[in-house]
């Protein structure tokens, strides 16, 4: 029974790392495809470093502007998880190595959708996967993390609109 399990799980990570790695080399058609009939978005903000507030940038601060960028281009955004299957989460993480003494700091900014998706390998399991992705790495002067962070996170979530309504049109 072990080994049944563990062949399942292996061809449902399988299926998921091919899957990405399919929507990458469409350019991304296929991550546009998954997000056809959704009836919504929850954003998540991932907790900052707490040396990130020093700089200007806070956790609260980036989701409200994620969520209003969201809001602005027509996109139903909900507060918490619906439960609901159409719907997912809008994730933005971002990190940034402060700890030198230097005016420059090394920027990474990720933006993902999750959402449950039914495994081929056993349709009876969900589990959440990252269909939508985009990412990127600066180096930045630490005067302008905030306005960079932010400024770069927007561009994802812009695109992320963009395909959203190309899959589903105006709501």
């Amino acid at each position: 029974m072990k080994r049944i399990v563990c062949w399942g799980v292996i061809v449902g990570v399988t299926t998921v790392v091919s899957f990405a790695a399919l929507s990458q080399s469409q350019g991304g058609d296929v991550q546009k495809q998954t997000l056809a009939g959704l009836s919504g978005v929850t954003v998540l903000v991932a907790e900052l470093n707490p040396e990130l507030k020093d700089f200007g940038l806070t956790t609260w601060a980036l989701k409200a502007h994620v969520q209003s960028r969201l809001k602005e281009n027509g996109i139903p955004v909900s507060p918490q998880s619906t439960g609901q299957p159409k719907s997912g989460f809008l994730v933005v993480e971002i990190h940034a190595d402060t700890r030198q003494s230097s005016a420059l700091c090394a920027l990474r900014y990720d933006v993902m959708f999750m959402q449950p998706v039914r495994l081929v390998s056993n349709g009876s399991l969900v589990v959440p996967a990252e269909t939508w992705a985009k990412r990127g790495v600066k180096l930045v002067r630490a005067s302008l993390l905030a306005q960079t962070a932010t400024a770069e996170v927007s561009k994802w979530v812009e695109q992320f609109a963009s395909d959203y309504l190309t899959a589903n049109g105006p709501s």
